[in-house]
């Protein structure tokens, strides 16, 4: 089973952008920490993730007033791509395609104009309403 649960902070704001077809797509940069020991103590880790989300979702959140610092919860899979540059080196990038995204605040309060199921974080923080849409293969940007 390839299923990834990340609460974490955003990095940067979002970039949100539509493929050729149409789709929307929305990159994400989030941080979490980790606790390692170093002799007698205790340090934080940082390690970074890209997340990227598609269609409907993408749209909704790309409405909320995400920023850097903001937290958020991830749920999706995680993805391996290899590809080669045009002067012919090998590249790799591991990234999140959600599946879910949940916010912890800052969202602004907006929320996506969709019939599907309603995220709510907490008491006061912003709705996000998911649609369960799927994207064809062709959608992918890469």
């Amino acid at each position: 089973m390839n299923n990834v649960t990340l609460i974490g902070r955003l990095g940067a704001d979002p970039e949100s952008r539509f493929t050729n077809s149409g789709t929307a797509v929305l990159n994400l940069s989030i941080c979490t920490n980790s606790r390692v020991k170093k002799g007698d103590e205790y340090v934080e880790k940082p390690c970074w993730h890209r997340v990227v989300v598609f269609g409907k979702r993408a749209e909704g959140l790309a409405k909320c007033a995400l920023n850097k610092g903001d937290q958020i919860a991830v749920e999706g899979e995680i993805e391996y791509r290899t590809w080669e540059t045009p002067d012919g080196q090998k590249r790799n990038a591991t990234q999140i395609t959600a599946r879910n995204v949940i916010l912890f605040g800052g969202g602004g309060g907006k929320a996506g104009a969709s019939d599907g199921p309603v995220v709510q974080t907490r008491p006061g923080a912003a709705q996000v309403h998911l649609d369960d849409n799927q994207f064809d293969d062709d959608d992918i940007p890469f």
